[in-house]
């Protein structure tokens, strides 16, 4: 007999393809840095590249690579960051993108060659 679907809580761990849009990021320490823009990713491939961030500090949303995520859930998304590493994040510059919609997912990709798969 199946289990029921049952949706994650708000504090469990979610997979990249989860993430809700607008979800509050923040820093190693707890302190707020800024809100999900968008979700980079390989969407063919399931390869997740990081997030890019809004915030009222900066005008130009910035990249977070997945490398510095450290937990997804609903509710939040923990980066491994120091407040000096946010200072220094790079601009974000459009190219691939997964954008999340209000709970609901639209891709979007552009090619951005250093993501394509090398030829053999």
């Amino acid at each position: 007999m199946d289990t029921p679907y049952s949706p994650p809580t708000p504090d469990e761990e979610i997979a990249w393809e989860a993430i809700l849009a607008k979800t509050p990021v923040v820093s190693a320490d707890g302190s707020h840095i800024g809100t999900l823009d968008f979700v980079l990713a390989d969407e063919e491939d399931d390869i997740f590249h990081g997030i890019t961030i809004q915030s009222h500090f900066w005008e130009t949303p910035k990249v977070i690579d997945q490398k510095r995520i450290v937990h997804l859930t609903q509710r939040v998304i923990t980066t491994d960051l120091t407040p000096d590493d946010v200072a220094g994040l790079e601009d974000y510059h459009e190219e691939a993108w997964y954008e999340p919609r209000m709970g609901k997912l639209h891709s979007h990709f552009r090619t951005r060659s250093a993501w394509k798969k090398e030829e053999s």
